[in-house]
């Protein structure tokens, strides 16, 4: 049986209250193209919370292995944005 979690924050506040916008994929071309640590493709959700940060919640691939890391940014100036309104 699948378990379902929410996502927290990844700051110091255990705020569970996030919203994903829609994800963005970036080729790697088998050459470190993509801006993280390996060779293929990935995949960033950006997320902002209404604890006013915003992160991004990144999926690395490469020959059948899949990564999944976090990104954190600043605060939230304007949540406008980042579809708070």
């Amino acid at each position: 049986m699948a378990r379902i979690a929410a996502l927290q924050a990844p700051t110091l506040s255990a705020d569970t209250y996030q919203h994903a916008r829609r994800g963005q994929a970036v080729p790697g071309r088998d050459n470190y193209e993509a801006g993280w640590g390996g060779r293929g493709d990935l995949v960033v959700v950006p997320v902002w919370g209404e604890c006013e940060h915003r992160w991004e919640l990144c999926f690395g691939a490469h020959k059948g292995e899949t990564f999944c890391f976090v990104r954190a940014g600043p605060r939230v100036e304007n949540l406008t944005e980042w579809g708070a309104a």
